[in-house]
Parts: C-alpha cells; structure tokens; sequence
C-alpha cells in the first residue's frame, strides 16, 4: 500500500491530463481507503465527484463517498454555472440556409432542414442560439450523432457538471431515446432487463444509427456479428430472418437488432449474476473471453475488474456505457 500511495501522488502532482487525470485520482484515494486514512480518501473522492460529477470515475467516486459521508456535514457540492440566454443572430437569420431550413420544416422535410442547419452552422460557429436550432433539428431528424457532435462542440463545458438555467431539453439530446417503443417490446418479456441499459449500449455501440455496420462486420443498433443473430434469433422470436440463411438487412432493422440484443442482454445478465461491468465488456470483447477476466477478478470490487481489463477499447467501452447508464438513470424516471 505505502509504494502505491507513493507512486500515485507522485502521479497526481504531475497533473496529468485527459482520461489519466481522474482515473490517478481515483485510485489514489481507493489506495488511501486502504491505508485506512479516510479523511484523506474522502476529500480525494469529493474533488472528483465535484470536478467530474457524470464522469465514469465522478460516478465511482460518488459511490465510495457514500459510506465515508454518513457522520459527516461536509459533503460535496458541485459547482453550477448559467446556461446563457440564446437567440440566433441577425445575420444568420439572412443566410439562404437559414431561409431555406425554415421553409423544409415547415413542410415537415425535417432531414433536409437540419441538414441546411448544420451546413450554415460549419460557417456560423459562434452562432450557439443556431447551434441549440440544429442538434435538435439533427435530433429530431433521427441524425443522433449530428446532434451530439454539435453539443459537444459547442457546449461541452455544460456536458460536465450542473449548470442553472438549462433549456428543458437539453440532457434529453444528448442522452436520447429513439425507438422507445421498440425498445420496450424488446424488454417486455425479459426478467428485469433495465430498457435503460440498452439504451446506454446503443448510444455507444451505433449513435443510434440503426444502419451502422463495423469493419468486422458487426450491424444495426446493437452492433450484432451475424453469427450471434444465428445463434439467438429463435429464442429472441425473430427467427424469420434465417430463412434461406441470414439476411443481413433484416437484422438491421431496430425490432429485430433489439429484439436480438435483449435476448442476448439477458442471458450475458445470467451468466454475471446480474453484475453490469461484465456483461457491457461481452459486447465489445465476446463473454467466453470476459468470462475468464471475470473469474480471476472474483475476489475485488467491480471498479477493479474494469480497470484490469486488457484490452484499452474495452476498458474505455464499459466505463462509457457505465457512464452513459448512470446519466440515463438521472435523467429520466420514467423507466
């Protein structure tokens, strides 16, 4: 214990950036639990937790504060700032794509009109009353990932921690949920299968983009190889689409890409007691290599089985979709 603290603070005075930054944080303070110094665990996990409250590891620090904040008055605050009052510029308002988005939403051409927005949007950068117009243009339009990139882009400070004065929309375009109905019918007859936690996967594996194709080979929503719609497309009730051998257009299409991603959600569930962390890495990494990370990791916290996984694009996929499942959680309550 006493070289890992030495080794992390020295890491953490080094300020690291981007994903280092947090995660060397973290474990500092789940290496200062261990030493027993809870004070100084507890002001680690609330610095975090302040800074990088819907973060994968603002969310693991939360959890950890739980305990070590019981009998004590000092919790942690994150800070808020003011969403600006937006109103899209005079002069974009003259621009011929402005003018022409208008006249195709009016006749209910929603695709074409976002388009023309972010098209003018490229040219008018600093217009963030047309940036809001066109993410939910792009939204609106089923261009989810259009629409997240401007968000980003242009409202990345207010994607970090609360902010006042947000418009009422705004975490639902950048968390949505289409093809809710579908979705549901998929969950419908699962064992508690969480409709959120599909969600959290399709915002990660496909944008939402029910057309989406990998270059090996996986498809649709739910990025689902062929061979596993083979093996599960009976018990998901979408058998149909084997007649004749698989058909490929078939499995994208959202009923039955979910349908298949359920059945396969559901039974991953089964076979991890339940457990989310290993169940999210079998879509990226196949659960007959998870479930031999799995095995060797029984005897330590989720968190650690995340950050010993081998593979960085597995490691960096299930603290996504962890992510992503904890800020649906906070933003909707009706699932």
């Amino acid at each position: 214990i006493d070289r890992a603290l030495t080794n992390l603070q020295g890491l953490v005075s080094r300020r690291p950036s981007g994903e280092l930054d947090p995660a060397s944080r973290y474990w500092l303070g789940v290496a200062q639990l261990y030493a027993n110094d809870n004070t100084s665990a507890r002001k680690t996990f609330e610095s975090i937790a302040e800074q990088f409250p819907y973060h994968y590891y603002g969310m693991r620090a939360t959890e950890r504060l739980s305990p070590l904040t019981i009998n004590s008055s000092n919790k942690t605050k994150n800070t808020t700032r003011t969403f600006p009052v937006l109103n899209i510029h005079q002069t974009t308002l003259k621009q011929a794509e402005y003018k022409a988005a208008v006249l195709l939403g009016r006749a209910a051409l929603i695709e074409d009109a976002a388009w023309y927005l972010r098209h003018l949007l490229e040219r008018r950068r600093n217009d963030r009353g047309l940036a809001l117009l066109a993410a939910r243009a792009s939204t609106k339009a089923g261009h989810h990932a259009e629409a997240l990139k401007i968000l980003v882009n242009h409202f990345g400070t207010y994607l970090q921690r609360p902010s006042r004065e947000l418009p009422n929309d705004f975490w639902e375009l950048v968390y949505p949920r289409p093809f809710l109905n579908t979705i549901k019918k998929a969950t419908a007859e699962s064992q508690g299968l969480d409709p959120i936690l599909l969600f959290s996967l399709m915002r990660q594996e496909s944008r939402f983009d029910p057309e989406a194709r990998s270059p090996v080979g996986a498809l649709g929503l739910f990025q689902i190889m062929p061979y596993t719609a083979e093996e599960l497309a009976e018990s998901a009730g979408v058998s149909e689409i084997l007649d004749g051998g698989l058909n490929e257009s078939s499995l994208t299409q959202p009923s039955v890409n979910s349908a298949i991603a359920a059945t396969l959600t559901e039974k991953l569930l089964k076979m991890f007691d339940g457990t989310l962390a290993p169940v999210i890495a079998s879509y990226n990494a196949g659960s007959d290599r998870v479930a031999l990370w799995w095995e060797t990791s029984l005897n330590h916290s989720d968190d650690f089985f995340v950050d010993m996984i081998p593979y960085s694009e597995t490691r960096r996929f299930v603290r996504e979709v962890l992510a992503n499942y904890a800020n649906y959680q906070r933003v909707y309550s009706d699932m």
